[in-house]
C-alpha cells in the first residue's frame, strides 16, 4: 500500500508540476506583454500567487475527474488516491512558490520588477506571513475545485451545492482578509488567525472530499 501511495503522489505532482510550467509560462508571458503596455505595480510574486488560487481551482476539479479512473484501475485503492492527491496538492503549492520566486527574482534585475512585491497586502503581516497567507490558499483552492468535479459526477444537485461551497469559500477569504485587516489595529499575533481559517477550511473541504471519492462511479476496465 505505501508503494502505491508513494508511486501515485510521484505521478500526480509530476503532471500537476507539468501543469505548473504551462501555467508559468503563460502568465509569465501576459505579464511581460502588460508590462510593456503600462508600468507594473505588484511583481511577479504577487501577481504569480494571487493568480495561482483560479489556477488550482482549475487544477483540482481535472485531476478528480481525469486521474481517478486511472487510479482504480491502476489497483489504487480511493483512500490512496485520495491521499495521494492531497499531498501532490501540497507538493504543487511549493512546487509553484518557489517557482514564482525564481521568476520574480530574476525579474527584479529588469524594468519588469514592479513597484510592489504585492500590491494587496494584509496590514500588520511582514512579507512572509502575507506570503504564507496566499501559499496555504493553494491547497485550500484545489480542494475546493477538486470538490466541485467530485460533486458533478454524482449528479446536477450535488455539483450545484459543491459550487455554492466555493462560492461560500470565496465569500469567506474575502471577510477573512477584511478582518485581518481590522484585527491588525490589535496586533500582529492576531492577524494570524487568517492563517488558521485557512487551514480549517482545507481540512473541513478535504474531509468532504474524501466522503465524496468514496462512491464517486468509475469506469473499471
Amino acid at each position: 500500500m505505501k508503494t502505491k501511495f508513494k508511486e501515485t503522489t510521484q505521478s500526480l505532482t509530476y503532471i500537476l508540476s507539468m501543469f505548473t510550467f504551462v501555467f508559468l509560462g503563460i502568465l509569465l508571458i501576459i505579464y511581460i506583454i502588460l508590462s510593456f503596455l503600462n508600468d507594473p505595480t505588484s511583481s511577479f510574486f504577487g501577481t504569480g500567487m494571487r493568480t495561482a488560487r483560479i489556477y488550482f481551482a482549475v487544477v483540482g476539479i481535472t485531476t478528480v475527474l481525469g486521474f481517478l479512473e486511472w487510479a482504480v484501475n491502476s489497483g489504487v485503492s480511493r483512500k490512496t488516491f485520495f491521499k495521494s492527491l492531497i499531498t501532490s496538492a501540497i507538493l504543487t503549492a511549493v512546487i509553484t512558490t518557489v517557482l514564482v520566486i525564481i521568476i520574480n527574482f530574476v525579474l527584479s534585475f529588469t524594468p519588469l520588477a514592479g513597484d510592489y512585491l504585492m500590491e494587496e497586502q494584509i496590514k500588520g503581516l511582514s512579507v512572509f506571513g502575507n506570503g504564507l497567507f496566499i501559499f496555504l490558499q493553494g491547497p485550500l483552492y484545489f480542494v475546493t475545485g477538486a470538490l466541485i468535479g467530485a460533486a458533478f459526477s454524482r449528479g446536477f444537485a450535488a455539483g450545484m451545492t459543491s459550487i455554492v461551497a466555493g462560492l461560500i469559500l470565496i465569500i469567506l477569504q474575502v471577510f477573512t482578509e477584511n478582518f485581518m485587516n481590522d484585527l491588525a489595529y490589535l496586533g500582529e499575533a492576531i492577524v494570524y488567525f487568517g492563517h488558521i481559517a485557512a487551514v480549517v477550511l482545507t481540512i473541513v473541504y478535504a474531509w468532504i472530499l474524501s466522503r465524496i471519492l468514496k462512491d464517486m462511479p468509475v469506469k473499471v476496465k
